[in-house]
């Protein structure tokens, strides 16, 4: 059992129905909150193109030196990849403008800014190079924003280094990256489910019940679309309708309410 706990619980949108606003951390409830094992659910296969290259350019987005010492170290090594690395900001704007990556590996926070937000104003969704993410933070809520943004791989800085050179090595030869046991049970949330009786709580459509969900794991407006593969628009009349039907007064109190009654479970 994963047990996310009280240091990584994920933020819950507080106000509007945007999700776009300071977020609040409701720890006392996604503390007593675990991931209980699921049953693996069926996925839409997705087909994962070769880099088809001899030669690897990689961006490395961490603020640890250390880390681009280590990264570059191995995927020479492995691969005689060229290995970018920076922590800064206007850097990274500087070496993006500069150079065409063929795959980024990035911490969730770069200089307290959020990771995603910042290839998001660099790239339309599905134009980025492949994102792998490589992290100390076993965020549900990361997870769940990483894998709305089309990530390839979310790797903890705490597994073996072989971790990361594999996920390398597959995206390098077109294969679909081998997920971990803490990204297939968020996986698992984030999927439809035909055939699932919601407490009476939750009067809810499938689709709303999803968005709930999503809603709960911390993810804005705009992530959920893109999660879901659907407008804006379509997500706000969604969330509207949640709110209506399960009475909660904002994002903050819906995904409270779904914790409290295991829709995250």
């Amino acid at each position: 059992m994963l047990d996310f706990g009280r240091e990584f619980a994920p933020p819950l949108w507080s106000s509007g129905l945007d999700g776009t606003c300071t977020a609040k951390f409701v720890s006392k409830f996604w503390a007593r909150t675990h991931f209980r094992s699921v049953a693996k659910p069926r996925l839409e296969v997705r087909r994962y193109p070769s880099i088809g290259i001899s030669k690897l350019n990689i961006l490395v987005i961490d603020e640890a030196p250390v880390i681009h010492a280590g990264v570059s170290a191995l995927l020479t090594d492995r691969f005689g990849a060229t290995v970018h690395g920076t922590g800064e900001i206007d850097e990274v704007q500087r070496l993006l403008n500069a150079h065409r990556f063929d795959a980024i590996i990035a911490d969730v926070r770069i200089e307290n800014h959020d990771a995603y937000a910042i290839l998001n104003r660099n790239f339309e969704r599905g134009s980025c190079p492949p994102l792998i993410v490589y992290t100390s933070l076993n965020s549900p809520t990361f997870i769940a924003r990483g894998l709305a943004f089309g990530m390839n791989d979310y790797i903890l800085k705490t597994d073996p280094a072989d971790r990361l050179a594999d996920s390398i090595g597959r995206l390098r030869e077109g294969h679909p990256p081998q997920w971990g046991k803490h990204i297939e049970r968020v996986r698992h949330l984030t999927q439809p489910r035909a055939s699932e009786t919601l407490p009476s709580d939750f009067p809810l459509s499938e689709r709303e019940a999803q968005v709930l969900r999503h809603i709960g794991l911390g993810l804005s407006n705009k992530e959920i679309a893109a999660s879901l593969s659907i407008s804006v628009e379509t997500v706000k009349e969604h969330v509207q309708n949640v709110l209506r039907k399960i009475g909660a007064n904002d994002r903050t109190e819906a995904a409270v309410k779904a914790v409290k009654g295991g829709l995250l479970d």
